[in-house]
């Protein structure tokens, strides 16, 4: 870790000491000054579920070696909103899945796709999206576009955190994958996506659209105790 700006965090890599900001993957200054990361997707669930889903997974031993560079950040000096943030339509510390498209920005908080069955489908600008997002956090957007079919998501009958398309009665993950049905073994393409907190993203992504009606917005609540992503 480098420092923060904005109450975000930013690191800077050993070989060339680039500052480099974990919200865009852009280098501040440094070397790399105007590079940019290539954004992966990373999905948060639980443990159990992700046993579930990938049983072969290896897991990080905590002994790296650089133990001495590690401190504990203490609830007292948690990240947050600064004096600099003006973007009210959602409290700051609200959760939302930021999605990132060549139509623009927009922000999908979590309270009100869970009211919807943790499923979303949407455009944005022309690109058809659908949000997958759960109440513990686990979510990403993915292109509804498949074989130049636009699909149609909903929560499925039978399991939790599963989701049917309407077309073909595919059954598919939150991860993307259709797991049986016709497309079984098809992925939808991610689409550049994250779950963040709201003044995160809003200091980020200053002219992003937000889902649902104002009248919605006023509903969103930030967790009791706030989440760090």
């Amino acid at each position: 870790m480098f420092g923060l700006y904005e109450g975000i965090m930013t690191m800077y890599d050993r070989e060339t000491g680039s500052v480099w900001h974990h919200f865009n993957g852009k280098a501040s200054n440094g070397y790399y000054q105007g590079e940019q990361l290539t954004f992966l997707p990373v999905q948060m669930m639980t443990w159990t579920k992700w046993q579930e889903r990938y049983p072969d997974t290896l897991i990080l031993d905590d002994r790296t070696g650089y133990e001495a560079n590690y401190r504990v950040i203490e609830p007292a000096t948690a990240l947050g909103a600064t004096s600099s943030f003006v973007d009210y339509r959602l409290p700051p510390n609200a959760v939302v899945l930021g999605v990132q498209t060549a139509g623009g920005d927009k922000a999908y908080p979590q309270q009100l796709v869970d009211d919807r069955g943790g499923v979303v489908n949407d455009l944005i600008g022309d690109v058809a999206v659908v949000v997958f997002l759960d109440r513990n956090g686990s979510g990403l957007a993915y292109s509804r576009s498949v074989n130049g079919q636009v699909l149609e998501f909903e929560p499925d009958g039978q399991f939790v955190g599963l989701w049917t398309d309407t077309a073909t009665n595919t059954v598919w993950t939150s991860s993307g994958i259709a797991i049986s049905g016709p497309l079984a073994g098809e992925e939808l393409d991610w689409i550049t996506s994250f779950v963040t907190e709201w003044y995160g993203w809003a200091e980020y992504h200053p002219a992003t659209d937000i889902y649902g009606t104002e009248s919605e917005w006023a509903t969103v609540t930030a967790p009791v105790v706030s989440q760090q992503f």
